[in-house]
């Protein structure tokens, strides 16, 4: 019986960051919806209406939690595309032309 050694790549920096960034907003979103969830169903309480308020404004949470994880998302990306154009622009001397714009890099 042999034992096969194989190599593995061991997770970077990078990757541990993006696992706390979306545990954190996977946390936020279900907080932000039971928080407005209860909102709605003391508001539905005071004001004697059925489930609107309630269901209104759960709606409400996620539509806004999902803005604010798309902002996030789109800063990240062009974050990471200004470092790529900054690190190549020392290996590609023809890099340093590029211009980031909000679509990518452009010439």
């Amino acid at each position: 019986m042999s034992i096969i050694a194989r190599k593995t790549n061991p997770l970077t920096s990078d990757v541990y960051r993006l696992i706390i960034i979306l545990s954190a907003w996977g946390f936020a979103l279900v907080m932000t919806s039971l928080l407005f969830l209860w909102l709605g169903y003391l508001l539905d309480e005071l004001l004697g209406t059925a489930p609107k308020f309630m269901l209104g404004l759960f709606v409400l949470g996620i539509i806004g939690c999902f803005i604010e994880i798309y902002q996030e998302a789109i800063m990240t990306l062009s974050e990471n595309k200004q470092c790529d154009v900054r690190s190549a622009s020392r290996i590609i001397p023809e890099a340093n032309n590029l211009k980031v714009t909000k679509g990518g890099a452009g010439l």
